[in-house]
């Protein structure tokens, strides 16, 4: 395997999730011992290297029990959300981080949030990264457990951060983004857009709505919404999506609409989920690149080399947000207390594929300055 060998590497080599594999290289008891043996088999094969052994000081209470190990949880959300392209980058970019800082990764997947880690309990960790699901408010943390102990840590926030919230975001700059979407349809002569949102309610999702909207309506575009129903609120784990049947409806919505009508460039929030809509469209025998221009967003490399054609999608830089997070925390945890929140926002760029054809278009409306 070429490149350096990073934790989730282990768990996808073993078939378990990232957490077990986590568990395994801590030493940890409550392991399936059939999973342990993979793990470790994984481990040897690969030639993965975990990061430093904790200290001793991290083998007993007391107020140093958690120096030199960082947290890393995952809340909220389907165990297969973990293993999409955007979140192993995001992962990556973590365990990357961490380990140049010679610290320990302990980690945490609970995708009920539904028991408090041992790690959290004992105080082994000197601060937190979480990634959480994007659907609502963290419940009060006099009501929930969990949430109670995360809070009592310094926090950073990878991609979204809860609603009211303390601690801070790493993420990236959804305007940009939407308008590198809006911008690339344009330059190629569509005016007629839509935004496809399986999954309404979802933060990012919500963000790049509103921002898409905002830039097509600024350079003269007409814009669509084709928008799947709300997932229930709160609902945990955020549910996944996994065949074309999920976004089939937003292609029927599409299709009814008058061709006058019809949006001819589709931005899709995330390229797991445009592989969904290319598969949808194919069966209604439309093609990508031809008979509709589709951008997706996160530059999911595994996603992209398996469409065709190949995907325009925005690169939100993954791994870096994963990379800056630790090093956000470590700020935080130098300072301790008396500074406010930070949002951190990358900046993204287009990358463009095949995915979205140039049209011939009659004189337009000109884009107005500074758009």
């Amino acid at each position: 395997m070429k490149g350096k060998i990073k934790l989730s590497d282990v768990a996808r080599c073993a078939g378990v999730a990232v957490g077990t594999a986590s568990r395994v290289l801590n030493n940890r008891t409550d392991v399936n011992p059939e999973a342990r043996e993979r793990v470790l088999a994984a481990v040897a094969k690969l030639g993965y290297s975990p990061l430093r052994k904790r200290s001793a000081r991290a083998n007993h209470a007391g107020p140093a029990a958690g120096a030199g190990n960082i947290g890393v949880v995952v809340l909220g959300m389907d165990a297969s959300l973990v293993n999409v392209p955007v979140m192993v980058a995001v992962l990556n970019g973590v365990e990357s981080g961490i380990a140049e800082e010679n610290r320990n990764l302990l980690f945490a997947n609970l995708p009920r949030a539904d028991r408090v880690p041992g790690f959290l309990k004992d105080n082994l960790v000197e601060g937190l990264i979480v990634k959480t699901s994007q659907y609502g408010r963290l419940p009060p943390p006099s009501e929930h457990p969990l949430v109670a102990n995360i809070l009592r840590f310094p926090v950073v926030w990878v991609l979204a951060r809860p609603e009211g919230a303390p601690g801070d975001l790493c993420s990236f700059n959804h305007e940009t983004a939407a308008l590198l979407a809006a911008r690339h349809f344009h330059s190629k002569g569509h005016r007629l857009v839509a935004f496809c949102n399986p999954k309404k309610g979802k933060s990012s999702h919500e963000h790049l709505k509103m921002e898409f909207a905002g830039a097509c309506h600024g350079m003269g575009l007409r814009h669509t919404l084709l928008e799947a129903k709300p997932a229930r609120a709160g609902q945990w784990p955020e549910p996944a999506l996994s065949s074309a049947e999920d976004v089939a409806p937003l292609v029927a919505a599409w299709k009814k609409l008058p061709p006058a009508r019809r949006p001819t460039g589709l931005f899709v929030p995330a390229d797991n989920i445009a592989a969904l809509l290319y598969a949808a469209l194919a069966r209604q025998g439309v093609e990508p690149g031809r008979d509709v221009g589709i951008i997706g967003c996160n530059n999911e490399g595994p996603v992209l080399q398996g469409l065709r054609p190949r995907l325009t999608t925005i690169d939100i830089h993954a791994e870096a947000i994963g990379r800056k997070s630790v090093e956000q925390l470590l700020w935080r945890l130098a300072r301790k207390a008396g500074t406010n929140d930070q949002t951190l926002l990358f900046e993204p760029e287009l990358v463009e594929g095949e995915s979205v054809p140039a049209l011939a278009s009659p004189a337009r409306r000109k884009v107005p300055a500074g758009t």
